[in-house]
């Protein structure tokens, strides 16, 4: 018989794995809510992101931030 201990002791590490997989693809997450562009290219970036963990997150971030930096050329 397992104890309320040793079923917490063993999803805790499982809890964990998610939550660091899941911190760094909400902020794109919500970003990407925000802007303003097609349903299809939000739909590939929600994959991209949920799909690679780590890749997908740094990605949206460094291509969103060479756009920014464009805008604030042209003004």
């Amino acid at each position: 018989m397992f104890s309320l201990a040793d079923l917490l002791s063993g999803l805790l590490p499982s809890i964990i794995l998610i939550l660091l997989w899941l911190l760094p693809a909400l902020v794109p997450l919500l970003n990407l809510r925000k802007r303003n562009i097609e349903e299809t290219a939000k739909a590939v970036w929600v994959l991209v992101i949920l799909l690679l963990p780590i890749v997908g997150p740094a990605t949206y971030f460094l291509m969103n931030n060479e756009k920014r930096d464009d805008e604030k050329k042209d003004d």
